[in-house]
């Protein structure tokens, strides 16, 4: 026999399979993941340049954490998470199989001296009445027992508690794999859009979805959002108490509101004037919408007929000039004068004149959503069911592997037991301890 110091080292590849299947490996890594979670909850992350508030991205389930997600360092975590689940997964499956399909009696006894609990028990009688007695027993109590009786004298009983339970590892490395596969299918094929303000019957056009397009009802109390496909038929959903709706495979969430006010003029004859964005191109309308999205905000538009500018700064209130309520600075200026021809403050809903024109502002509310799609919610659902029923399965049926090794001495039967219990089975020590005594028990009343 070799010795311990001429023994071979074992090959390269074998050490490092066992230094990535190790336990201490795969709790670094979720200790990391974990850190970089928290560190995305607690941090501020931009989601977009500053000139650019509403950028859009691709993103997938982890979205709601920020740019850290989308972070190179945090891809390779994830990514080293699944090479060391994968492995662990064909290794627990490949015990289970064995000792499951096919338990081998001889091997199990020459590991149970690394297991932890032992116990040794004397019993009167024959070797091959002795093992038979064990092995019902054991069958009684739910145990699969294998037995090898390789000589008169001598024999070995395997027998396994659970063999659900034995596959309670595999299921939780698969249950992982799942869900990291699902955030992968989300970050590659989602897509999230931040920053979408609804304005109360004005639709709203979805970038990724060409031709979709959100609208919001005219009820702010209970705000209810349509969907409008190209191709399908309208979809609507009410916004629940936190502010979430899904329709269309489409998940909204609300993150702000503002403030309203919908701005209309005539002239004196009664007909409308057209009235557009100061800051846009397009053409003029019989009313447009000014959105205030922060307090003392200002939105300023143009009626190309009058060569007039409108200037609205929305206050939450002004007491020091007797205004508790929100209330509007209204000015015009003539384009290409400094001074205005009109400078006022408003509360509520207004009428005012300037000029020959008449105003009208309405006030009202909008919210702002965030938008975004997660195609792998499904796979990450299915795989956090399957680790949830390994852990339940762990706890109502934990697997434990017994190994009874018997030798004749005369008239009696030596049993050497040794009993690897699963984490979920903590009573397995007692089990054995009871097991024991009760052999001994029945031997010390005959």
């Amino acid at each position: 026999m070799q010795n311990a110091r001429n023994a071979p080292s074992p090959h390269p590849i074998d050490r490092l399979w066992r230094l990535m299947t190790s336990d201490l490996v795969l709790a670094l890594l979720l200790g990391l993941v974990a850190l970089a979670w928290l560190a995305g909850l607690l941090l501020p992350q931009l989601t977009g340049s500053a000139s650019q508030p509403e950028a859009s991205s691709t993103v997938g389930a982890s979205t709601s954490t920020g740019e850290l997600w989308r972070s190179p360092g945090l891809r390779l975590l994830l990514g080293l998470l699944a090479f060391v689940l994968l492995l662990r997964l064909a290794q627990s499956a490949a015990e289970a199989a064995a000792r499951v399909a096919a338990p081998d009696p001889l091997q199990a006894a020459a590991a149970a001296a690394a297991w932890p609990h032992h116990a040794a028990v004397t019993v009167e009688g024959n070797l091959a009445d002795v093992v038979q007695e064990l092995a019902d027993d054991l069958r009684s109590e739910g145990w699969q027992v294998e037995v090898a009786q390789p000589g008169r004298v001598e024999a070995a009983i395997v027998a396994e508690r659970s063999c659900w339970g034995v596959w309670a590892p595999a299921m939780l490395y698969a249950g992982g794999l799942l869900v990291l596969a699902g955030l992968w299918v989300s970050q590659v094929f989602g897509w999230q859009k931040s920053g979408l303000v609804l304005i109360p019957g004005q639709p709203t056009a979805l970038e990724h979805l060409r031709g979709s397009t959100l609208t919001m009802s005219e009820d702010i109390g209970e705000p209810k959002v349509t969907l409008q496909t190209v191709e399908g038929t309208p979809a609507s959903a009410t916004l629940s108490a936190s502010g979430r709706a899904r329709l269309g495979g489409i998940a909204l969430r609300q993150v702000g509101e503002g403030q309203l006010v919908t701005l209309s003029a005539r002239d004196a004859a009664g007909s409308p004037l057209q009235i557009r964005l100061l800051d846009e191109q397009a053409p003029g309308a019989d009313s447009v919408a000014l959105v205030f999205d922060q307090p003392r905000a200002e939105r300023a538009v143009f009626i190309p007929t009058r060569q007039l500018v409108i200037s609205v700064v929305d206050f939450p209130a002004l007491p020091e000039r007797g205004f508790a309520n929100p209330t509007l600075l209204v000015q015009a200026f003539v384009e290409g004068a400094r001074d205005p021809v009109f400078n006022e403050f408003v509360e509520g809903n207004a009428s005012i004149a300037i000029g020959e024109d008449s105003f009208d502002l309405r006030r009202g509310q909008t919210i702002t959503v965030q938008a975004s799609t997660s195609p792998g919610t499904p796979l990450a659902v299915l795989g956090g069911l399957l680790a949830l029923s390994s852990l339940l399965l762990g706890l109502w049926r934990p697997a434990g592997r017994l190994s009874l090794q018997l030798r004749q001495q005369r008239d009696a039967v030596h049993i050497t037991a040794g009993l690897s219990p699963a984490l979920g089975w903590r009573q397995g020590g007692r089990w054995l301890t009871a097991w024991a005594a009760t052999y001994g028990g029945e031997q010390a009343g005959k």
